[in-house]
This record gives C-alpha cells, structure tokens and sequence, in this order.
C-alpha cells in the first residue's frame, strides 16, 4: 500500500482547496491510501491566529504592509540566518505534524503551502523522513519561501512559472508544469444553460460574475454600483464569501440597480457560477485563477492585493487571459469594451491556453511515480 499525504497550512481558502483537489484525485486508487493533513493543527493558538485572521487583516486593511512584507522576504528569502529563523520555528509550532510525519512515513507528501514544505523537507534533511516530497506552488509566479532543499518536485502553473523558479537556481530535472490542482467539479463541461437553469438566471442574457474570494475581500460593492448604472441589459452573480457584512450590504444596493442580481455568500457551486457567466470580475487568487482558465471564462482583476495577486495578474494579463484593472469605477468602460465582436473570445482563447483542468491528477501521478522509483 502506497500512502499518499495531502497537506496545507490555513493562510486563504486557495491551499485548503488545492490540497483537497490533490487528495480527492487519490481517494479510491488501487492500492493507495490518502490523508488530508492541516499542517498547524495543534500549532499555538497565537500562531494559527497569525496565519488565518492575522494574513486576512494584513491584505484586507494594510494591503501596501503586506505588498512591502512579501516583497522583502522574496529578496531575502534565501539569507542562511533568516531561513535559520523560519526553520525553529516552523519547527517548533508544527511539532506536532512534524512528530505524526516520523510515525506514519508516508510514501508521498504534496504540500501546496510553503510551511509544510519546508517542515517536511527539514526532516528529510536529516535522514529521519523517507518520504518523497512533491512541493505544489500554487502561486502563478513563486516566492522565495517556496524553495527549500529537499524537495523531490516542484509542481508549477505554466512554463512561465517553471522558467521562473529556474532563473533561481532550481535544476530543471526537478521542476515539472502540472498547472495548479482545482477540483474536479471544474474540470467537466457544464452547459451554460443547464448552470442557470440552476441558477434561476436568463441563459441569454449578458452575465457577469463579481467574486470577493472565500473571505470576501475586495472592491465589491464599488463595482455593483457601477455596473448597476450601465445602460447595456445584463445581469450579475455576486459572490461575498465568508463577508456576511459584504453579503447584506450588497442585496442593500438590490433596489438601485437597475439589472438582475442574484447575491451569494460562501457558496459551493462555484462551477455553475462560472459556467453561467460570460465574465469574471474578481481577485486574482491563484486558485480562482486556475479555476476560471478552466473554464475558459474570461476575467477582470480589480485592483490585486500587492504580492502573490498582483505577480498573479501580471502573468494572466501578460498571456492575455485576463484584464487589470486600478480602479473598480473604471469596470463598466472595460466591460462595454469587451461586449464587442470577439474580445471575449480572445480572452477566453488564451484562458483556455493555460489551463490545466487534470493538474490535481497529474500531481498525484508524479508524486506516485516519485515513490514507486
């Protein structure tokens, strides 16, 4: 029996998600034996509370602070005494995975977040873990933090990411181009009819999705305000997330807009949302990326968080995925343009150019392929 461990650390919904994809992909293959692991269960509460509601306020509140703080431990990443620094730690708040590790050594670990990575890798280092270890960045462009000896793979999103992580110094042999593991849900064909029949939605009618991340981050009552103002008919699928302030403020807006919403907090049928819909406006979270290249739909950022969402949106615009977009009043002007005879569909084209809607498998091939030699 081959055993396969999936594992994450809390920081957003995306490496929660990208985990659960990987392990889902495993569940049920002949002879193999699948574990989801949250990485800093058992961890301080103090230290958890840094990595879920500490992050969130960061890039909710001091979104430039957070910019500023990844952008310095990206230059600085690799220094001997920092890492020194991160690796007591992270040693010493992940006691107890680390301990569970040692005794179950499992064939495979897939980390799709830098802190069991670099856990797991530690251990390696020293000889007490056997285990085969696949790091999945789920990021379109890495991070310094992403990178530790003792990694086995490294799982990226395109060649662009790849090329990156060699121009680090990482040597080809271990960098393969999977995409970033989604859920399956993404990955078949639903008819846009059938999604708003579901919906409750006009399948004819123009429709554009507003998404805020699980947590509801973002511009997004701006945003219904002013596409609630266009002239041109449409209607909107807004998502608010975990935000439920955000949610109740939004169906507030339902009497000034003069085109059908349908308002959403945490859903699970994100699918059907984006397969309903003509155009995505949202943050550029790398798993909501990954997702909507999937799905072929086109997309809007809104003012990325700076960081991971901005390196995010810098590649899609780059590749011609999706449009940037400063400021959330100049939506509706990037929406009429988009209306015309084929910029959608170009947008769409290259989307479908980066997608990798099998990733979650074909990390788990490599990951098995790793440990049976």
């Amino acid at each position: 029996m081959t055993t396969l461990v999936g594992t994450y650390a809390p920081a957003g919904e995306g490496h929660r998600r990208a985990s659960e994809a990987v392990a889902a992909a495993a569940q049920g293959l002949p002879g193999v034996s699948v574990e989801l692991r949250d990485c800093l269960m058992g961890s301080a509460p103090w230290f958890r509370w840094t990595y879920t509601e500490g992050y969130l306020g960061l890039v909710r509140w001091a979104p430039v602070i957070w910019g500023w703080l990844y952008d310095v431990t990206d230059r600085w990443g690799s220094d001997r005494w920092l890492r020194h620094i991160r690796r007591w730690s992270n040693a010493h708040q992940a006691r107890m995975f680390a301990e569970w590790m040692l005794t179950a050594q499992p064939d495979v670990v897939i980390a799709t977040h830098f802190f069991p990575v670099e856990v797991a890798a530690a251990l390696k280092r020293t000889g007490c873990l056997r285990s085969k270890i696949v790091c999945v960045i789920t990021d379109w462009l890495p991070h310094a933090f992403w990178l530790c000896p003792g990694i086995d793979r490294y799982a990226v999103a395109t060649e662009a990411t790849r090329q990156a992580l060699l121009r680090r110094g990482i040597p080809a042999t271990q960098v393969v181009v999977t995409g970033i593991p989604i859920g399956q849900r993404f990955t078949t064909t639903l008819e846009r009819t059938v999604a708003a029949k579901r919906l409750g939605i006009d399948p004819q009618r123009f429709t554009i999705l507003i998404g805020s991340g699980g947590f509801g981050i973002g511009p997004v009552e701006t945003i219904v305000r002013a596409l609630g103002s266009m002239g041109e008919p449409h209607q909107m699928l807004v998502v608010a997330g975990r935000n439920e302030p955000l949610r109740r403020s939004v169906e507030a807006l339902r009497a000034r807009v003069r085109h059908p919403m349908m308002v959403y907090g945490f859903v699970h049928n994100m699918d059907e949302c984006m397969a309903a819909s003509d155009l995505l406006i949202s943050k550029a979270g790398g798993l909501t990326c990954a997702e909507a290249m999937a799905m072929g739909l086109p997309m809007i950022i809104v003012d990325p968080i700076p960081g991971q969402e901005a390196r995010n949106s810098a590649l899609l615009t780059r590749e011609g995925a999706a449009i940037q977009v400063e400021r959330a009043a100049d939506v509706p002007m990037q929406v009429e343009r988009l209306r015309s005879p084929g910029a959608l569909q170009r947008l769409a084209s290259a989307a479908h150019r980066l997608a990798h809607p099998d990733a979650a498998r074909t990390v788990v091939r490599l990951g098995l392929e790793l440990a049976h030699g």
